[in-house]
């Protein structure tokens, strides 16, 4: 996660720029109404919203100044939330991201007025000349973004949230608030990104039936499977169990924080059908010489065996009784299996000891009666 916000931080520098520049040309008052808005929507947060637009926008080849406006208004709806979801009517938290809540550094009256200010320009940045978006692309905008702060996203999950204090809300209940109060939001995060590039209905539109979090994994792997889904973001859960035979591109970010063993579980889940598989490892730049190793053996090596030999002798086995994952051990050692086979008349001549110490620990351990010693 730190390594993701780190990932943010020049994207929020350049976006809170963009901001700052656009509220100065908008608001022509010098008072503790600018003052508020500007505390509560510049230089703080990770700005994860607007760096999801932007992307998307990017990926279907938008312009830049019009996913910059689109971000600047998605995190403005977003400050004013939670300038009012700290109001002592509502949360009544007194500090947000670090700092005093807005109500605190001035007013609740100020705040609420913030608020209401931050909304009314999100929605004015929206409707202003884009540069390559027409009419009828920023009236989806508008309309898209009303229907997801609304009664029936937001907002309609603020109250769900207000109403909780006095009565216990059922597990259903609580999905149900977290999908209206935050997820819709990040909803239309993604899907304007698309809107402002251009993208199809079909590419921008989340089918309904994919909405709903009961098995709602499964549903969407299926409709991968069944070809309603182009492209699919997963984390790496889908290493194991997922057989989609039309998938055949694998794209593996910060691919050095993996282990060899789960990067090969990956790498099977593409070409599994008539289609060639391709798989692409992505590593930052400040993966060590020793990790592209790594990878570089991995690109090399599509055995199974040979990965997880050369995963052994890299890494270690780390201890069978503790909790190290890597590293030798100091009081035994791994042999390799075809050291083994070769030397086996010579191992064979070996007797195992067990000392009363070690025998009565594993004897409790495995709750057996008696360890017999064994002559191979």
């Amino acid at each position: 996660m730190n390594q993701f916000l780190d990932h943010l931080k020049p994207f929020a520098i350049e976006l809170d720029g963009f901001l700052k520049d656009l509220l100065d040309k908008k608001i022509n008052i010098d008072n503790e109404l600018k003052d508020s808005i500007i505390y509560s929507s510049i230089g703080s947060g990770k700005r994860i919203r607007g760096y999801l637009s932007c992307e998307i926008a990017n990926f279907f080849h938008a312009d830049k100044s019009d996913a910059l406006k689109l971000a600047s208004a998605i995190e403005l709806i977003h400050a004013y939330s939670l300038i009012h979801d700290d109001l002592p009517a509502l949360d009544n938290d007194d500090y947000r991201r670090n700092k005093p809540s807005n109500h605190k550094q001035f007013s609740e009256s100020t705040a609420i007025l913030s608020g209401d200010a931050l909304q009314s320009l999100a929605f004015e940045i929206l409707s202003d000349k884009m540069e390559k978006i027409d009419t009828n692309k920023q009236l989806k905008l508008i309309n898209h973004l009303s229907n997801n702060i609304g009664p029936n996203g937001m907002i309609g999950g603020q109250i769900i949230d207000i109403n909780s204090k006095e009565n216990q809300l059922s597990i259903d209940e609580v999905d149900v608030m977290h999908n209206l109060k935050t997820a819709n939001l990040f909803s239309f995060s993604c899907q304007s990104g698309a809107i402002i590039g251009n993208a199809n209905d079909k590419e921008v539109v989340v089918p309904d039936e994919l909405k709903s979090s009961n098995n709602s994994e499964i549903k969407i792997i299926n409709a991968f499977k069944a070809g309603e889904i182009d492209i699919l973001v997963s984390t790496s859960v889908i290493e194991v169990g997922i057989d989609c035979p039309n998938a055949n591109c694998l794209v593996i970010e910060n691919s050095e924080l993996f282990g060899l063993a789960q990067l090969h579980q990956l790498r099977g889940r593409v070409g599994r059908g008539a289609t060639k598989g391709y798989c692409y490892l992505i590593h930052s730049e400040k993966t060590t010489p020793e990790s592209i190793e790594k990878l570089k053996y991995f690109e090399m090596h599509h055995s199974g065996f040979d990965v997880a030999e050369y995963d052994l002798k890299t890494r270690g086995t780390g201890t069978y009784l503790g909790n190290k994952q890597s590293g030798m051990p100091d009081n035994y050692r791994v042999s390799n299996i075809n050291d083994i086979m070769d030397n086996i008349s010579y191992i064979k001549s070996f007797k195992f000891e067990l000392s009363s110490a070690r025998i009565s620990e594993l004897k409790k351990r495995w709750k057996i009666k008696s360890i017999n010693e064994v002559q191979l």
